[in-house]
């Protein structure tokens, strides 16, 4: 069950996701990657290392480029981690799976705009905690109304 701190961190991803661009064919999106004793460890965003780059991808990519442990770690995602990527690539499910996250907190569920997206099935069949944090979706649509 998320607390206040879990919600201080999604409102912080959600914050991150101004940082993307706003573009008709991606959603806004901020992640922020945690340890197992809640301290930061890094944030991504929707596009940061260019095309292609999704917000858990980006800071996946900061916390192991500092060499930074995220074997069990949180990740607090403004849209739920997707399953399949319409442009090819690796999934951020599978990305999260593979690197050890333990727990996931999202804000909102992905709508079916670009794809079906199953990231919650994937990541609970891994056996990973899910957590869809309904009271900070307005805030998530708010940001990606350009979709809307």
């Amino acid at each position: 069950m998320a607390d206040a701190i879990d919600l201080d961190f999604m409102r912080h991803a959600i914050e991150v996701s101004k940082s993307a661009p706003a573009r008709p064919n991606c959603f806004r999106v901020g992640a922020v990657l945690v340890d197992n004793k809640r301290r930061l460890l890094s944030t991504g965003f929707t596009l940061e290392f260019g095309d292609g780059w999704h917000a858990e991808a980006a800071a996946i990519k900061k916390a192991r480029e500092a060499k930074l442990k995220i074997y069990g770690a949180t990740i607090y995602s403004s849209l739920e981690p997707c399953s399949i990527r319409k442009s090819g690539g690796k999934d951020c499910a599978a990305l999260l799976i593979e690197n050890g996250i333990a727990q996931v907190f999202y804000a909102a569920a992905e709508p079916p705009i670009f794809v079906n997206c199953q990231g919650e099935r994937k990541l609970k069949e891994a056996g990973i905690k899910v957590e869809k944090l309904e009271e900070l979706e307005a805030s998530f649509r708010e940001i990606n109304k350009h979709l809307f």
